[in-house]
């Protein structure tokens, strides 16, 4: 995890600066990185960028953009994403509860980056929702900026439903939204993509890239034959596109009055530790409860294959499958314990937490078996379900 400068200002041409970070968290593959890498001038260093269901971003990275920007030394905090298809949702909250824990002034913002491509709010996007309101809080919502990411040119009508739902359904970003969270909307381009097609950067510059306010933006005829010096024109003309649209967003963040995170405030203010606070709560409770699920469906899997071994020998087939699939999942959150554990000095605390918010009941079987081996492989032995 990088380091923070907790020096708040900075020289430049003989003039100080305030410094003013700004995380940007979301989902896996939403285009954190990206926009990270739009924002920034040319020749700063900038994020490596994936394409895939796996976080590219695997600690929390500070990247300082080479320009004043509203008299302020920005530095863009990029951290792991969310709902993560290897390591859940642990590694970013343990990221970003580490870097946060460094870090005791107020921020003006964060952005939250969602793909409008996703097709379907899942129960983990949901979870891993959750957990990133317990770190912000409600007071702090003013200062969140929720943007969605990847609209085509003009948008769909599919990705305006989407949009609607986010913002109109309570599981998703109504909420934030009735606490004053913004909603923007932002035309990323990957310059880093492997396959990139003249008409892309051609239909970026025909555009303003300015739909922030629920504008279809204004789309250009252009010639399907043109010259490779006109198209690395227009490649050079959406590269500015993208960055000035993304720091419109990072301008607005800046005028937000700055603001403690609830995790800040619990931290800091009132002296807990990092295991105790709400967010690890969220984490740990999602933990148990999909650990506990995964148990019982192996269990139920297993019994019911062996009911039907001789009567159905297909369908126990396919109970031994979902078993195995069950079993994956218990395996994925013990892995999940131990990233958590270790990123957090230790899993009493949080083990304490989750009793004390959800009952011993809850760590049976599966769960508590999967913390005691978490804990033993961590060398841990400060905890007693007896206790």
């Amino acid at each position: 995890m990088a380091a923070v400068n907790l020096q708040d200002t900075f020289m430049h041409k003989g003039k100080e600066c305030p410094k003013r970070y700004i995380l940007v968290m979301g989902p896996t593959g939403a285009g954190k990185s990206t926009f990270i890498d739009n924002a920034m001038s040319p020749g700063d260093p900038t994020p490596k960028v994936g394409h895939g269901l796996e976080s590219q971003t695997a600690e929390i990275q500070e990247y300082t953009i080479g320009e004043i920007i509203n008299n302020f030394e920005v530095i863009l905090v990029d951290t792991p994403g969310f709902n993560d298809t290897e390591n859940g949702d642990s590694l970013a909250f343990g990221q970003i509860s580490g870097w946060l824990e460094q870090y005791p002034h107020p921020l003006p913002g964060v952005i939250y980056i969602y793909s409008i491509q996703t097709e379907k709010g899942t129960n983990s996007f949901v979870r891993s929702l959750e957990i990133f309101k317990k770190i912000c809080g409600d007071p702090f919502s003013p200062n969140i900026t929720l943007v969605t990411n990847k609209w085509s040119r003009p948008g769909t009508r599919t990705e305006h439903a989407r949009e609607k739902e986010l913002k109109d359904k309570d599981i998703f970003w109504a909420g934030l939204v009735g606490k004053h969270a913004k909603m923007r909307r932002y035309h990323y381009f990957d310059f880093n993509q492997e396959e990139f097609t003249s008409e892309d950067p051609i239909q970026w510059a025909a555009t303003d890239g300015s739909e922030n306010e629920a504008s279809e933006g204004v789309g250009g005829e252009v010639s399907e034959e043109i010259s490779e010096e006109a198209g690395e024109t227009a490649r050079e003309m959406a590269r500015e596109n993208a960055r000035e649209n993304a720091r419109e967003i990072i301008k607005e963040v800046l005028r937000n009055k700055l603001k403690k995170t609830r995790f800040q405030q619990q931290v800091f203010n009132e002296g807990r530790q990092a295991g105790g606070t709400s967010a690890c709560l969220a984490v740990v409770g999602h933990l148990a409860k999909i650990g506990a699920d995964a148990d019982d469906e192996e269990k139920h899997m297993k019994a019911t294959a062996e009911e039907l071994k001789e009567s159905d020998p297909e369908k126990s087939a396919y109970c031994h499958e979902q078993a195995e699939h069950a079993r994956s999942q218990k395996e994925n959150i013990q892995k999940q314990w131990t990233i958590l554990a270790s990123l957090m000095d230790g899993i009493g605390s949080i083990l304490a937490a989750i009793a004390e918010k959800y009952g011993y009941p809850l760590l049976r079987d599966g769960v508590l078996s999967l913390t005691r081996a978490a804990a033993m492989h961590l060398g841990k032995e400060d905890f007693d379900p007896s206790t």
